[in-house]
């Protein structure tokens, strides 16, 4: 678990935030890994969306993903995959995915690929090795 130190006040959510985190550039499982917590949470009745940037997207503000409208162009194959399991948001901006996210009922928000942010105040932080 790793808390970057701050000089000024980051934006928190009223969602809880689950960052699951890696430092292997690809292939260390993280999406797997965001699967498998969304489905133990939401079998929880955890109320779980996810976070993603949309590698090579063509979105650029936040979107819900929908499986039906939305291709691997516009929003990344990952993303494709994490919204069959929980509402899945993707856009470049993570803080205004966050903001939807919570607006539509999120309990808890676990962002694929966070660590890197620091602009995002995370309650718990997992890294993928």
């Amino acid at each position: 678990i790793r808390r970057p130190p701050r000089s000024t006040p980051k934006p928190s959510s009223a969602a809880s935030d689950v960052y699951k985190r890696q430092v292997v550039a690809g292939g260390a499982g993280k999406t797997p890994t965001v699967i498998s917590l969304s489905q133990k949470l939401i079998n929880s009745k955890i109320n779980v969306h996810i976070i993603l940037k949309g590698y090579k997207s063509s979105a650029t503000k936040s979107i819900q993903v929908n499986n039906e409208l939305h291709t691997y162009k516009e929003v990344g194959d990952e993303a494709l995959i994490c919204s069959a399991i929980a509402p899945t948001w993707v856009g470049k901006n993570r803080s205004e995915s966050i903001n939807n996210a919570i607006s539509n009922g999120a309990d808890l928000v676990i962002l694929d690929d966070g660590l890197q942010d620091e602009s995002i105040v995370s309650n718990l932080n997992i890294i993928v090795l």
